[in-house]
């Protein structure tokens, strides 16, 4: 099998956020899900015009609300996907007045005409606050993590940006023979109905196919792309060291349901021939695998080796 190769319509924009504690917080380790939380609880205060739930609401299709963070309405589709990722590389818990923290938002597709929708909630959900004490922050900046520009700082917009977009297509094959993949969140896969404990590359390439067909449909529209899997079953990468955590439960956001899950994070490092895999590596270090990839889990990076 050759490297696949992307449509140039797979386009995606990153957003770096760099915020500033008003008081003391504590946050979780990984905090995509609180970060979501806020932002979904906002944005719902800032675009309900309903006092129905969204299965009753007459409005959903036009509200951003529910194309943002409940397009299974709107697609009536098993195959959807919310249009962004959330994660911050910050693994601190404690921290004080005046501490500073980073997140990058992701979002897919022509999505990325809803940036201001995720400013204006997260300027508005300053009054919410985020963590354990409800802690108050202020936006230091915003950058357009494409192009570098600035896009947001001091309270004010940057009227002369232009939000950039990159894309999959720029991501290139590579003849590497070591790798590591760092799991820098929880990753949540399934084998069947079992939880993945000890990702093979097996594991890693299926769960990066399947968001691609998934992306491809409910955000790129692009429902003829595929990638033909049958060339997973003859991989030869071997395993050479584990340094793996897990995570046994996962706790959403903004309102607060318990979900269940079983997942690992730390590295791998793998050994073989990379050059059919290594563009379709790299595209999931954009868009995260596994379950929850919106609260920022299922984030990983490729290391050389």
């Amino acid at each position: 099998m050759n490297p696949p190769s992307f449509p140039e319509t797979f386009t995606y924009c990153r957003f770096r956020f760099r915020i500033k504690l008003i008081d003391k917080a504590v946050f979780p380790k990984f905090k995509g899900s609180m970060l979501r939380g806020v932002m979904g609880t906002a944005l719902h205060r800032l675009n309900c015009q309903s006092r129905v739930t969204c299965t009753r609401c007459k409005i959903v299709k036009n509200c951003a609300y529910s194309i943002l963070f409940k397009p299974e309405l709107i697609l009536k589709s098993r195959l959807t996907t919310l249009p962004f990722v959330l994660y911050s590389p910050n693994k601190e818990e404690v921290f004080n007045a005046g501490d500073e923290i980073e997140f990058f938002l992701t979002l897919f597709g022509d999505f990325s005409r809803y940036f201001d929708y995720f400013l204006n909630a997260f300027n508005y959900a300053r009054g919410i606050g985020l963590g354990k004490y409800r802690t108050p922050y202020d936006i230091e900046e915003i950058t357009d993590d494409v192009s570098g520009e600035w896009v947001y700082k001091e309270r004010e917009v940057n009227k002369d940006w232009k939000v950039s977009s990159a894309n999959l297509s720029s991501l290139k094959p590579a003849n590497h023979k070591n790798l590591r993949i760092n799991f820098l969140s929880p990753t949540f896969l399934m084998a069947g109905k079992k939880p993945i404990y000890f990702p093979g590359m097996k594991e890693i390439v299926s769960a990066v196919i399947r968001r691609i067909h998934i992306l491809s449909r409910s955000i790129w529209k692009d429902v003829d792309f595929k990638i033909d899997k049958s060339f997973i079953k003859d991989l030869d990468i071997g395993i050479n060291r584990y340094d793996l955590f897990y995570d046994k439960s996962f706790k959403t956001g903004g309102l607060g349901h318990k979900v269940e899950l079983s997942g690992f994070y730390g590295a791998v490092d793998y050994g073989g021939d990379f050059t059919v895999l290594y563009s379709l590596l790299r595209a999931g270090e954009i868009f995260h695998i596994g379950a929850r990839t919106s609260y920022g889990l299922g984030k990983y990076e490729v290391v050389d080796l």
